[in-house]
């Protein structure tokens, strides 16, 4: 189950993401740090059970989400790539390629049925999907904000996600892919 998305800036890390598997009842806190690495924790002892060093190289990572199952960690970063990683061994299973992110801390997301990766390329102002198992690009809309979106979430049960731009609208997608 996810429980939240929130930046939250302390003295090493932003923290992104906390979500509490269903059948466990445990938390598990992924931070991503400033030296561009991505940390997992446990988040009943606090301890760091992987990091990914150097995961987006030497540019900024943006965000890192589960997947359903938590087995992987889906980061985007000012590298220009979206990857998906392996919790087990930290290895990079999928990179998505053609999404720019420039300026801002844009994220990649999920739909709901993980079957498609939603991103924003900040330089052309559009919305890009991937094909999750094939990290093919299926799709770019423009993104009908009038200055770049910032932010991109997606429905847990629908085919629908939002986006917010930095010209403080919101707009909605109902996906046609």
């Amino acid at each position: 189950m996810q429980v939240g998305s929130m930046i939250e800036k302390g003295r090493e890390a932003y923290l992104v993401t906390i979500s509490m598997p269903e059948s466990v009842g445990q938390s598990t806190i992924s931070g991503i740090q400033f030296s561009r690495a991505i940390r997992l924790y446990d988040g009943v002892s606090a301890k760091c059970i992987r990091s990914i060093s150097g995961a987006h190289g030497k540019s900024e990572v943006t965000s890192a989400v589960f997947t359903k199952d938590q087995r992987f960690v889906l980061s985007s970063g000012k590298d220009f790539a979206v990857k998906l990683w392996e919790i087990g061994s930290g290895q990079m299973v999928k990179e998505c390629l053609g999404a720019k992110r420039i300026k801002l801390r844009s994220q990649a997301i999920f739909n709901e049925s993980e079957e498609f990766v939603i991103s924003i390329d900040e330089a052309n102002n559009e919305v890009v999907t991937w094909d999750a198992r094939t990290a093919e690009k299926v799709a770019k809309w423009p993104s009908n904000h009038n200055s770049t979106p910032q932010w991109i979430e997606h429905s847990p049960v629908e085919s629908v996600f939002v986006t917010c731009g930095t010209d403080i609208s919101i707009r909605f997608w109902k996906e046609s892919v």
